[in-house]
């Protein structure tokens, strides 16, 4: 406990002020606030916090209260804590003082000393406190009602498919569905709705990168420990170009910047790419790299697999495998299941993609290599592309008709061209003969 926030607990006991420690076992204190009192909610309004580790202290009331104001009531005089100086031992032989705006030297002593804390979590491996969390995967898969099974179990402090959660205050800012979406889906997870908030926004009009005043401003006012986005281009706004690196900083380096100082965990859905069956994410790096968790939703048949693509945290965790079910009761239940047995007759990867390349050109004909790669949803220049199109070729999924075209093979499936007999002669080409030569 730093000195000023001993300071600030000895003045609040003196005015007869109650304060406890955060129920959450940070280092945080709950008090009630010399200035409203008390709301009508019976929560305690005013949150004691550490502006750092081991630093000065900060007082937050939900109510908005000033907090010269507030330190003024309890006899602190009306200066903020915040900017008491600490002591300062004698200046190393390096001059620090010229440092500029958003500069600060950490003291690396009191930094690593100590046993090590483990990491935040909020939902184990998943969401953790200040951080955020990327969660990919293609439209209609389910990401939505992931992030409801998730948000619910927090609100409730239970376990989801295999994830243990503590329980805690959500927040969720929906940019994605109405209100009848909103009624028929939440109702079937069973949210604690005393701790589960539902802020509706409008596309088009709310933007995240100008507005992110009004989302800490709901984050402080609600207290919530975990925020849900859904989703990443709806709430950033028309202005927002996924492709562009500095377009896409200039809206989550704020928003991490807002949950770090609200010590409040992060979960941004946003849509896959179509390559790889959905396991990557669209537009630029730079959005995963402003996110300390990046995780894929996939399908197989009725079941998803959770993934985690990045983790800086921790050792990567998971891959969860879990199922949506509907309990008679019409309440929804997101349950672990074993994960999918391989049998030896799945295809790979690269053999999917070269079906699906051979039978969109049993349908169009001889079609040019971009346009046999945008049917199918994979990039010309994707590494995975040359190997599928290989493969295509070796096993006569695709024929080479000439340079970046290709028509069906005999295998494909559709195709009117019959593959030979065994011994014989067959109706088709070798990729590398020429036509005119064969004709």
């Amino acid at each position: 406990m730093s000195a000023t926030v001993a300071q600030a607990l000895t003045a609040f006991a003196a005015h007869g002020l109650d304060t406890r420690p955060d129920e959450r076992g940070e280092r945080a204190w709950d008090a009630d606030c010399p200035v409203c009192r008390h709301l009508s909610d019976a929560h305690w309004p005013l949150r004691i916090t550490e502006a750092r580790p081991g630093g000065p202290a900060r007082l937050r009331c939900i109510s908005g209260c000033d907090e010269r104001a507030m330190l003024a009531a309890v006899g602190l005089g009306g200066v903020p804590l915040a900017v008491v100086p600490e002591p300062v031992p004698a200046a190393p032989a390096e001059d620090w003082s010229a440092l500029g705006a958003g500069l600060e030297r950490w003291d690396l002593e009191a930094l690593l000393s100590g046993p090590l804390e483990p990491p935040p979590w909020l939902a184990d491996g998943v969401l953790a406190r200040g951080h955020l969390t990327l969660l990919s995967g293609r439209e209609g898969l389910g990401k939505t009602a992931f992030a409801n099974a998730l948000g619910s179990a927090i609100s409730r402090g239970r376990a989801v498919a295999g994830i243990g959660c503590q329980r805690a205050r959500v927040l969720v800012l929906d940019a994605e569905n109405d209100r009848w979406i909103v009624r028929h889906r939440l109702r079937a997870f069973d949210p604690d709705l005393s701790a589960f908030e539902h802020v509706g926004v409008e596309q088009g009009v709310f933007n995240l990168a100008r507005q992110i005043g009004d989302v800490e401003a709901m984050v402080a006012r609600h207290r919530a420990d975990l925020l849900v986005l859904d989703s990443f281009a709806t709430l950033a706004g028309p202005t927002l170009e996924e492709n562009n690196a500095a377009s896409v900083v200039g809206v989550l380096g704020p928003l991490g910047a807002m949950l770090q100082r609200q010590d409040c965990a992060g979960l941004l859905l946003h849509h896959a790419a179509k390559v790889n069956d959905g396991e990557g994410f669209r537009g630029s790096t730079a959005i995963p790299a402003n996110a300390s968790l990046r995780h894929t939703l996939t399908a197989s048949g009725n079941r998803l697999t959770l993934t985690c693509r990045k983790c800086r945290l921790a050792p990567t965790p998971g891959p969860w495998h879990m199922q949506m079910s509907t309990r008679p009761s019409g309440l929804m239940v997101l349950e672990a299941t074993d994960p999918p047995r391989r049998t030896a007759v799945e295809p790979d990867t690269d053999d999917r993609l070269a079906r699906r390349l051979g039978e969109h050109a049993a349908t169009t004909g001889e079609v040019r290599k971009g346009e046999l790669c945008d049917a199918v949803g994979i990039k010309p220049n994707d590494g995975s592309t040359g190997r599928a199109i290989k493969h295509a070729l070796e096993a006569g999924y695709l024929l080479k008709v000439a340079h970046g075209i290709y028509a069906a093979g005999p295998n494909a499936a559709g195709s009117s061209i019959h593959p030979p007999a065994e011994g014989g002669e067959g109706g088709w080409m070798n990729p590398g003969e020429d036509r005119e030569a064969a004709a």
